[in-house]
């Protein structure tokens, strides 16, 4: 059963509409064109599922890329969570 956050539709500057997050079990398909995979509140895991300590506050376009998140933190420099 997937679920999202209770995050109103929003129109990025390219007219993208983005949705809240769409998600299974706390879990995620992510590449890493994704915001996601450079956020170090992320378990960034290419090829498999990945996690997010802040259970997905952002926004997906209609592809499913995440392209806003309010909880985004960059990694720091050289730093990496994949596993």
């Amino acid at each position: 059963m997937a679920s999202s956050n209770a995050v109103d539709p929003v129109v990025d500057a390219k007219n993208d509409r983005l949705v809240a997050i769409s998600q299974s079990g706390g879990v995620k398909s992510i590449s890493d064109d994704d915001l996601c995979a450079t956020c170090s509140g992320c378990d960034y895991r290419p090829g498999e599922m990945s996690g997010c300590a802040l259970s997905w506050p952002g926004l997906e376009n209609e592809d499913g890329y995440v392209q806003k998140c309010t909880g985004f933190v960059p990694l720091n420099a050289g730093e990496r969570i994949c596993q």
